[in-house]
C-alpha cells in the first residue's frame, strides 16, 4: 500500500489592504441599487450584490468618520465642538479647565 505524502500547509501572504476610495466606493454602491431595483438579478444574485452593498456602505462609513476626525483635529475643536488646547510641550498635558492658570514652561532653552 502506497504512503500518501504529508500535504504541507499553504503560507498564503495576506494581501496588502488598500486604502478605500470613497467615491469609487459610493459610485460602486449606487450602481448595485441601481441593479437591486430593476429586479433582473435572481435571488442569489441579489443577496450578494446587497452583501457587497453593505460593504462598501460600512467602508464609506469608516472613511468618512476618520475624515471628521482630521477635521476636528485640525479645526481645534473636540467631538462636542469645545476648543482643545493643546501645550506647545509636549511633557505637559492639555488643560481641560479653561479657568486654569496657563502652563509655564520653566525649562532652560533656546527660546
Amino acid at each position: 500500500m502506497a504512503k500518501k505524502k504529508a500535504s504541507s500547509p499553504k503560507t498564503t501572504s495576506p494581501k496588502p489592504k488598500k486604502p478605500v476610495d470613497f467615491e469609487s466606493s459610493l459610485a460602486e454602491v449606487e450602481q448595485i441599487v441601481r441593479q437591486l431595483e430593476t429586479g433582473e438579478l435572481n435571488l442569489t444574485e441579489s443577496l450578494g450584490q446587497y452583501e457587497l452593498g453593505i460593504k462598501r456602505l460600512k467602508q464609506c462609513h469608516q472613511v468618512l468618520e476618520a475624515a471628521e476626525q482630521r477635521v476636528s483635529q485640525l479645526a481645534g475643536f473636540d467631538a462636542d465642538g469645545n476648543p482643545i488646547q493643546h501645550s506647545l510641550d509636549d511633557s505637559n498635558p492639555p488643560s481641560s479647565d479653561p479657568a486654569s492658570p496657563p502652563i509655564v514652561d520653566d525649562k532652560p532653552g533656546l527660546f
